[in-house]
């Protein structure tokens, strides 16, 4: 057995040989055959069930899937609206769901989250489905034979841990009756990582809210750095950072936002502080994101991915260790944002209990995969793969301005403003008037004029700060609609991008054309949030909450999202190809020729910008 569930050195025994053998665990209902051998003796087990104190029993039941279909299924058919492809229903809500076994796309009950047993994009099988009118009262497998459901991809058993203990005694559970583990923060894996077959699922939904409250940020201060084994102030000072916050491996970034906002509210701290955190509410903040790399809302062009903002994992392996890893060691280079790990470190929980104050961290010994090992795979290696995340620190930066910039012929369509609206039917009115070159040129030109803003500023003549301090996960490049830039800046960006656009636009061969035109589009595609109705706000979990309301949903947004949350966008979907392809692909497709003839000229940017993320 590990030292990593062996007691520690104050631990005795009443019988001198089973003195340091065996672990101390209060999920003993569980575990007794493993723990508890037969030959150990009463006393022995009698004596380790005092030393935990208090027990906390694990529950782990058997899976139906009667309750998807009545839980997960029937809410999203009552939900759905076929126009948008969308389930009018946020996904906290599925997250609540009793059963534990609602997924963002309803096809992710299914084998490799088809909709179909043909494979691919066919969602025959969830059409089908969302067809019948009363699930209610109908079974899973009546449904499935009528639908010619795929292999389901549903658990067999499922738990919903509370602690670390928890964890662990699932973990080993499984290992003793030779059943597979599955791991569950939210559900909002477009691949269906959080479930399969056959499997015990572990539900993190009920796992310790570490960031919950107003107190929750640790800031660094300068007397109070000690140099010991595991202090996530020393990485934290390292990378220039004064503060972190811990996430529990449940949390959603709606959790740790409003956390974040909180603490900032209570005015004890030497400044505001921001994160490069998910831009989905109801996304997990140390679940498949994380492990995925961390795509945030733009932030990490200046500050790098979600896995560049991690000082400390909290982790529990397959064997049943329980383990914090974290930079020891590091290289400082002007090239990357972050200074570059080349050492990590393990402390193993020698005492694992429910009660947090009794674990005793010690360093690792027999471990049987590195800490470097550990630290790669649980960034950026994928969901549910390596180990269970329990809990992350992540650290935070000094919160800047917050400015939404609208771009796009959309951005006036967004606005309640009617000069805004005046103007956008001026503008109709010329393109009808012109040939339609001079739309394609608009087009093109606003395409192209973006990929340059965010790849290759200086041929715009925007400065690379400036740039950096712009970005969107998912930038609309259509010239018709619109998108939105989150900049942070402690000073505004804005003037600087504005005028690069009315320089750009002038240069045109449209200018020469309909200069009426010109100088319309370049006053009015370019608009910051402030001059139609968006903010001021201090970060971007202000922004979206108010932008969903105002835009998306009007009118409905209460009837959608709880209250109290960060929202979460897209909203759940029938199909997880279909939710996928919407997100990554659909509003980048009029842009793709435009940027593949135009890549060769900016490979050297991209690089560059790969390097000065990692």
């Amino acid at each position: 057995m590990m030292n990593a569930l062996r007691p520690g050195s104050s631990t005795s025994s009443p019988t001198d040989n089973n003195k340091n053998k065996y672990p101390i665990i209060d999920n003993i209902d569980v575990l007794l055959p493993e723990f508890f051998p037969p030959d150990m003796k009463k006393e022995d087990v009698e004596f380790y069930l005092k030393k935990t104190k208090t027990l906390s029993p694990i529950s782990i039941t058997n899976v139906s899937k009667n309750d998807w279909l009545h839980q997960c299924a029937a809410t999203f058919n009552k939900y759905y609206n076929l126009k948008t492809d969308q389930v009018l229903r946020s996904e906290f809500y599925f997250i609540d769901e009793p059963s534990g076994l609602c997924s963002d796309a309803l096809s992710c009950a299914f084998d490799k989250c088809y909709g179909s047993v043909k494979g691919g994009n066919s969602t025959d099988s969830i059409d089908c489905l969302n067809n019948q009118t009363d699930l209610a009262s109908t079974t899973y497998n009546d449904v499935a034979s009528m639908c010619n459901f795929p292999p389901s991809s549903l658990p067999e058993y499922i738990t919903f841990p509370k602690n670390a203990a928890h964890v662990i005694a699932a973990i080993r559970y499984a290992k003793q009756n030779n059943i597979q583990i599955s791991i569950k923060s939210t559900g909002h894996s477009y691949t269906g990582a959080h479930t399969k077959a056959g499997s015990l699922m572990l539900n993190m939904r009920d796992y310790a809210k570490y960031a919950s409250g107003s107190d929750k940020i640790i800031e660094c201060n300068g007397s109070g750095v000690v140099d010991v084994l595991g202090d996530a102030c020393i990485l934290a000072k390292a990378r220039g950072k004064d503060a972190y916050i811990r996430v529990g491996g449940g949390q959603t970034w709606s959790d740790v936002h409003i956390a974040v906002n909180a603490s900032n509210g209570v005015g004890n701290l030497s400044k505001m502080y921001d994160l490069g955190g998910g831009g989905s509410g109801s996304v997990g903040a140390a679940g498949g994101w994380l492990s995925g790399g961390g795509l945030s809302t733009g932030y990490e062009r200046i500050h790098g991915l979600g896995i560049d903002q991690i000082l400390e994992l909290e982790v529990a392996l397959p064997d049943g260790s329980h383990v914090r890893v974290f930079p020891i060691e590091w290289n400082n280079s002007e090239e990357y944002i972050n200074p570059q790990t080349t050492k990590v470190a393990a402390l193993c929980n020698t005492i694992v209990v429910a009660n947090e104050d009794k674990w005793d961290w010690q360093p690792c010994t027999d471990l049987s995969v590195s800490p470097e090992d550990i630290w790669l795979a649980q960034r950026g290696g994928g969901g549910g793969t390596f180990a269970v995340t329990l809990s992350v620190k992540y650290q935070l930066f000094q919160q800047y301005p917050f400015q939404a910039i609208f771009m796009g012929l959309g951005a006036l369509a967004a606005s309640s403003d009617e000069k805004s609206k005046d103007l956008s039917k001026q503008i109709s009115e010329k393109f009808k008037e012109n040939k339609l070159w001079v739309w394609e040129e608009a087009k093109r030109t606003y395409a192209l004029f973006l990929v340059d803003l965010l790849f290759a500023p200086e041929k715009i003549g925007v400065s690379e700060e400036a740039s950096f301090s712009c970005g969107q996960a998912g930038m609309n490049y259509q010239f018709i609609g619109y998108g939105v830039l989150y900049c942070i800046s402690a000073e505004s960006v804005f003037p600087e991008i504005t005028a690069a656009w009315e320089r750009t636009i002038k240069g045109t061969q449209l200018a020469k054309e309909d200069t009426e035109l010109a100088h319309l589009l370049s006053k009015v595609v370019i608009r910051v949030g402030e001059s139609i109705g968006f903010g001021p706000y201090s970060s971007y979990a202000d922004f979206i909450g108010d932008f969903l309301r105002k835009v998306e949903y009007p009118g409905t947004y209460n009837d959608i999202f709880p209250d109290d949350v960060i929202p979460d966008a897209p909203l759940p979907g029938k199909s997880a190809f279909v939710l996928f392809y919407h997100v990554h692909m659909c509003v980048q497709c009029e842009v793709l020729v435009i940027w593949l003839l135009h890549l060769s000229l900016h490979c050297i940017h991209l690089f560059a910008l790969a390097t000065h993320m990692y």
